[in-house]
């Protein structure tokens, strides 16, 4: 260690010495190394899971962390805004990685998967379930392109994996099922998306706090969903599922059959000036 937080290389032990007992050392606890700096991480050959934030935002300079052989389960946002983070390797005996486990990591160029792992793989660095059923990460650090088309076999975009990707049109397959809540959330290079008509469930905020999304094209088959005045909702109405910033105008009338409107509707809607909602009578029988 050179001064209080910061360290050369940070070896984390196989065991640890308690009262003249040894504990094998199988996780890495919820924001257990938050905030540390390190040239180097080593991660013991014991370590099963890595818990929730536990890596979060820690400075690991040599830009590489190499994932133990023994992990098996990474947990939500395990490493989110580690900055300086460029490569990973998801080992083969990974059976579980998190919705957001390497969330806002934006020098993150590269996930590589072990040919051997069953659960996950890689296509250009880009994380995806075995079966490539699901796309979970794009990495943030990668550089810019004007078009990314999500491959046909994609059925469900999970939650952030779009998050701050580089990405100026993202074309969305027909076939895709589910855009998960806040899959494309706070993604300021995304300019235009079409969602087709075989979504059958978008979360809510998938596209908030994208600024410069200027246009989204709803499939006029689709059943599901439909888009009005810079809002997506449910078919019928009753739910706001998230608002386009962009689109919207300054006096927003929310659709009178509206119930329900999601936590991240309106994230970063700095637009909206006057905002007019019905309310309902709820009559007890």
């Amino acid at each position: 260690s050179t001064t209080r937080n910061t360290f050369d290389t940070l070896i984390i032990p196989d065991s640890v010495q308690i009262n003249s007992i040894y504990y094998k050392v199988t996780s890495l606890g919820e924001t257990s190394l938050l905030g540390i700096i390190f040239d180097s991480l080593q991660l013991p050959n014991t370590l099963n899971t890595i818990k929730e934030n536990a890596l979060a935002n820690a400075n690991i300079r040599c830009g590489y962390l190499q994932l133990p052989n023994s992990l098996e389960v990474i947990k939500c946002a395990a490493m989110s805004f580690c900055h300086k983070v460029k490569h990973i390797t998801i080992p083969a005996n990974v059976l579980s990685i998190d919705k957001t486990a390497f969330s806002a990591m934006d020098s993150l160029k590269n996930i590589s998967v072990n040919p051997s792992n069953a659960y996950y793989t890689d296509i250009n660095g880009i994380l995806y379930t075995k079966d490539t059923s699901k796309i979970l990460c794009y990495p943030a650090g990668n550089s810019i392109v004007d078009t990314f088309r999500i491959p046909s076999p994609i059925k469900q975009v999970e939650m952030a994996a779009f998050q701050a990707a580089k990405i100026s049109n993202l074309i969305f397959p027909d076939g895709i099922q589910k855009i998960d809540k806040a899959a494309c959330w706070d993604n300021p290079y995304l300019s235009s998306v079409n969602i087709p008509s075989s979504v059958i469930h978008i979360g809510g905020g998938a596209f908030s706090r994208c600024q410069n999304l200027a246009n989204i094209v709803l499939d006029s088959d689709n059943r599901n969903y439909v888009l009005e005045n810079g809002m997506i909702y449910t078919a019928s109405h009753d739910t706001l599922v998230c608002g386009i910033a962009t689109l919207m105008p300054d006096t927003l009338v929310i659709n009178s059959n509206t119930t329900i409107i999601d936590e991240l509707a309106f994230e970063n809607c700095n637009k909206i000036k006057h905002l007019k909602v019905y309310l309902k009578e709820q009559h007890n029988q």
